[in-house]
Order: C-alpha cells, then sequence, then structure tokens
C-alpha cells in the first residue's frame, strides 16, 4: 500500500499517529482490488498549510505525491474527509492540468470522501480499525464519523432523483466544464455514485484507469471521456462504467 508519511502537525496541535492511522486505513480502502496499481508502493506526503486541501501538481509513482490539508486539531471526521478526497486522485493517476471532463473526477472523489468514512465507521462499530479506542465524550467516535457522513449525504443540495439525472447533466454540464469545483453539484453525483461502490466494493478497480486514456486537448465530450476510460479498463472492471452510462442516460 502507498506509504503515507505526516510532514508538519495540524494547526495548533493534533494527535499524529491516530491521524496516520486513519491515513492508512483509507489508502488500504482504495487500493486493496488494485493490486498492480503503479502507485501502489509510492510515498504521499501530508502538510498541513493554509494553501489546501489539493493534491500538488507534479506528482508520479517515482516521486511519490504531496497532498496539501487545512484540517485542524484532532478533528479527524474532517482530516478524513479531506484526506480521502485527494487520495482518490493519487489512485485516479490525475492528470496534471485542468481538463473539460474533470468535474466528474471531482465528484468521483467527493464520493471517496463518503465511502472512506462510513466504511471506516462501519470498522469500528464492529470493534475494528482504527477509530476502535477513539472517544466524541462518552460515544464511540464511529458514531461521530457515520453521523458526519450522513449529513452530507442527507444535505437538501445533494437531493436529485437518479431517473433525472439525465436533464441535471444537460442543464448543468456547461457550468461543470467551465467549473469542475462547485462542490454543491459534485455532492449530488458523489451520492449516486456512493451507492454503487458501497454496494459492489470492486467497482474501485475501475478507478485506477480513470485517466489512463486522457483526450489529448483536455476538450473531449462526457461520452468521450467515459469512452477513453472504457477502453483503458480491463474487460473485467468495465460494469462500473456500464453503471455510469446508464446513470446518465448514455449508452452503454
Amino acid at each position: 500500500m502507498p506509504n503515507v508519511i505526516l510532514i508538519n502537525q495540524p494547526v495548533p496541535q493534533g494527535n499524529i499517529p491516530i491521524i496516520q492511522s486513519l491515513f492508512s486505513a483509507t489508502v488500504h480502502l482504495l487500493f486493496q482490488h488494485s493490486h498492480a496499481h503503479p502507485n501502489l508502493n509510492c510515498e504521499v506526503r501530508v502538510t498541513y498549510r493554509a494553501n489546501g486541501p489539493q493534491t500538488r501538481c507534479g506528482g508520479n509513482c517515482d516521486i511519490g505525491y504531496d497532498i496539501d490539508l487545512t484540517a485542524e486539531n484532532d478533528d479527524w471526521c474532517k482530516h478524513l474527509y479531506q484526506f480521502s478526497h485527494e487520495a482518490c486522485h493519487v489512485f485516479a493517476q490525475y492528470q496534471q492540468a485542468q481538463h473539460s471532463n474533470q468535474w466528474f473526477e471531482e465528484s468521483l472523489c467527493e464520493m471517496s470522501s463518503l465511502y472512506c468514512i462510513k466504511n471506516i465507521a462501519a470498522m469500528g462499530a464492529k470493534d475494528q480499525g482504527p477509530c476502535v479506542d477513539l472517544w466524541a465524550g462518552s460515544s464511540p467516535y464511529h458514531q461521530s464519523l457515520n453521523a458526519y457522513a450522513e449529513k452530507l449525504i442527507n444535505s437538501p443540495d445533494r437531493a436529485c432523483d437518479s431517473d433525472q439525472l439525465q436533464f441535471w447533466l444537460q442543464r448543468f454540464e456547461m457550468d461543470l466544464r467551465r467549473d469542475p469545483y462547485i462542490r454543491c453539484l459534485n455532492g449530488i453525483i458523489a451520492n449516486r455514485l456512493l451507492d454503487l461502490f458501497m454496494a459492489t466494493p470492486s467497482n474501485w478497480a475501475a478507478v485506477e484507469f480513470l485517466n489512463v486514456n486522457p483526450c489529448a486537448n483536455g476538450q473531449d465530450s462526457f461520452v468521450e471521456y467515459l469512452d477513453n476510460w472504457q477502453a483503458a479498463t480491463p474487460h473485467q472492471y468495465q460494469a462500473l462504467i456500464n453503471q455510469v452510462k446508464a446513470m446518465f442516460g448514455l449508452k452503454a
């Protein structure tokens, strides 16, 4: 698994061993179905600073990746939320320049935050994983993690009926192509994707290939983007991509 290294302590303070264990559990959740991933043994360096959260450009499997976070103290929900998003970019082998369909990867990474928080909370409920001995007052911390994820999932601005996504895409795609970081819109897609990954965790194996076959000028249509992803993905992992296409009313 990738080796996560915390470069400094959260401001003004934070329990580095606990944060380290949460982040290690995160990369295991993402990489466990991709045994030949080029980033499987890379170094992921985490720095706490004002300019974040972000995954810095220039990283690769040889020199590793640098992630900047802004979470403070022992707000472990926020640490996990931010890191799980940025680690998903590393897992998806993110493109070094912004492209017109980056909104989908941003939505996928928002889903990653929900997925990792929910799964680590579920481990804790079974007395497993990194939050077993963590508490929020008199309550086990896994309850706080799950409540944090559920609050995001049930946020009113993330509501959209599944059968309306085709029309949603027609309405908002141009906005997202211009600005892939519209989080309320990313969140709607994240919720829909979460159902697919919670039901079939091995779907993560397909995400490894998301950016393997990018469009040369970064201006491909969303259909072309998904087709390129599918062409780069081994056949046994393509079910997810067909599900994504169906979700948006596109032909598989």
